[in-house]
């Protein structure tokens, strides 16, 4: 491959590496947002909860129960430590790995449960705190299920197109060289 093909490479996987660090940053503020869902009586965070307007506050007792709750947290962890993976394997193979089977592996595996975990959190929070049957329970006896998707919701969601815009990318880009092998090269 010659200069201009590998600085080609190079650059497409560092626009990879930073939409990966991007998503992991807008996840990183959505466990920290206290509106993942909205509701006429206030808003409900993966971790923090609101009612009425008042400043957000940790879950009680009653969501150690919850196994949706559980879950959702759960399962923006698994994205974040999966993208975070995909990254390090990214950054790896830009500077000193050649491309083989066992490396695109390890970062398509990354990069899918980064983007399926990111979903999960979602549609388990989303689907559990909406439905009407369990809602209120879950949400500690907030009223009205006019739920709809806050701040939170938001950022995952757009963490998880970057996530598949990475995975993408990191597929359709041309592999570089590594940069400690162009070194030697004296390319």
């Amino acid at each position: 491959m010659g200069a201009c093909g590998n600085a080609f490479g190079f650059m497409g996987r560092l626009f990879v590496l930073v939409a990966v660090i991007l998503g992991i940053i807008l996840q990183a503020f959505t466990i920290n947002e206290c509106e993942f869902m909205k509701f006429s009586s206030g808003t409900l965070g993966l971790f923090e909860w609101s009612a009425n307007g008042e400043a957000c506050q940790p879950y009680g007792s009653w969501a150690s129960e919850s196994s949706y709750l559980k879950a959702s947290q759960v399962s923006i962890y698994i994205s974040i430590v999966s993208a975070g993976i995909a990254a390090l394997v990214v950054l790896l193979q830009a500077l000193f790995l050649n491309g083989s089977f066992c490396v695109g592996l390890i970062r398509g595996l990354a990069f899918f449960c980064a983007k399926i975990f990111a979903g999960l959190a979602f549609l388990i929070t989303a689907s559990e705190a909406c439905n009407s049957g369990h809602g209120a329970e879950w949400t500690n006896n907030m009223t009205g299920f006019d739920c709809s998707i806050g701040r939170g919701a938001k950022m995952n969601i757009a963490a998880l197109v970057l996530y598949f815009i990475a995975s993408v990318l990191s597929c359709i880009t041309a592999e570089a060289r590594p940069l400690t092998a162009a070194k030697e090269e004296g390319l």
